[in-house]
Parts: structure tokens; sequence; C-alpha cells
């Protein structure tokens, strides 16, 4: 493909010219294999998926194969990638109901209309208060607005509910990261990994934290 660009091209073009644009070319798939490596890894652990098939949002739900969490576009979106993984239970109970008022939020939530799903399960939350399903929902709809300073404290209630689920640990911890509470977040995604210390994406954020505060040479294990 290369000579063949370059048979088009170089018609009239000095050899240096046409040695350069051999150099360019031959260069371009390698960069693209080091931006790839530097990625996080999207797909979600064995632990991971266990915590969010019996996170209490999904209670009602029927458990289902999800789809790979897509990638995210920086270390912040790590936080909404396990919409992805919930997307699958939604669409099944939609179908089934499509009336239902909790699923009419979550689909909101899936397709992004954030402003719309906050003041959904503001309406779910007024009649079940204690609801850590729908305090998660409505942390992911203000995180995916960018009000990190206002979901902070709902991704706090629901990790401390259950220290142990997973999910909530991680979202939690980002959240911190995202409102530049970067200790407490060094604590909180320790604590992930405690729990799962196969969490590449917990693994990745803290690996950023720690050199963000100059320290970047601490084991992470």
């Amino acid at each position: 493909m290369k000579a063949n660009i370059l048979t088009v091209l170089g018609v009239g073009l000095p050899l240096a010219i046409m040695m350069m644009l051999w150099r360019w070319l031959d260069a371009a798939p390698r960069d693209s294999r080091a931006a790839a490596a530097s990625r996080p890894a999207t797909t979600l652990g064995p632990s991971d998926r266990e915590a969010l098939r019996g996170h209490p949002a999904l209670r009602q739900f029927s458990t289902v194969s999800s789809p790979a969490a897509r990638q995210p576009s920086s270390p912040a979106m790590a936080l909404l990638d396990t919409l992805d993984e919930y997307a699958a239970q939604w669409e099944e109970a939609a179908r089934s109901d499509p009336a239902y008022p909790r699923v009419a939020a979550l689909a909101l939530l899936r397709r992004g209309r954030y402003e719309a799903a906050v003041q959904a399960f503001d309406r779910l939350l007024v009649r079940e208060p204690d609801d850590v399903g729908l305090a998660t929902g409505k942390a992911m709809a203000l995180a995916g607005l960018g009000r990190y300073d206002d979901a902070l404290p709902l991704f706090e209630h629901v990790a401390r509910t259950d220290a142990r689920d997973l999910a909530a640990q991680f979202n939690y911890a980002v959240a911190l990261m995202r409102s530049a509470e970067r200790e407490a977040a060094i604590g909180t995604f320790r604590g992930v990994l405690e729990l799962d210390p196969g969490h590449a994406k917990a693994r990745f954020n803290l690996a950023l934290l720690l050199q963000a505060v100059g320290r970047s040479g601490e084991a992470l294990d």
C-alpha cells in the first residue's frame, strides 16, 4: 500500500521527499499501537460483574449477559462504564413494563439525558429515600453533567452502605478524584484493589494520582 501511495505521489517528487514520505508511512502503525497500549483496560473482571449483578438497583431485573464496557475517553469516564453493564437488564425490564418509573429513570440515564434523569431519580427518592440503587442512579446522572461535587455525597453514602460493593467503592474513588480529593481518592482506590487486586481501572487511576502528588515511585500493591 505504501508503495502504491508513493507511486501516485512520487511523480516529479525529488528522491529525498519520497524517502521522508516512506519513513512517515512506516512509523504511523507503530505510533497507533503505542497509543492503544497506553489506554486503560475496558473489560470488567469477574468480581466487578458479580458486584454489579448483586447491586440493589438490579434486584428486580433479570440477570443476562452484559456487553463489554465501552472505552472511556479518559480515566474520569471510567465512572460511567458501569452503565453498559446495566444496559441489558434495563432493556429487558423496559420491554416487559415500559411504564415502570424506575426503568424510565434508568433509561434516561442510559441515553445520556442527565438533567431529566436527575429529576426522575429525585421523584423516586421522595418515595424511597433509603434506596441506594436510586441514589446511585442520581449520582451517575450528576456525574454525567460534570457535577461531581454534588454527586460525591451520594457516592459516599452508597459506598458506606456496603463496604464490599466493588462498583460502589470504585465509583466513590473516581468521584473523589474528580473533586480533587486526591489523598482520599488514593486511599479508596487502594481499598478497591484490596477487594479485587486485578481491577485494572483502579490500578490505572491510582498510578495517575500517585504521579500527580509526586509519589510515582510508591508501590501499588
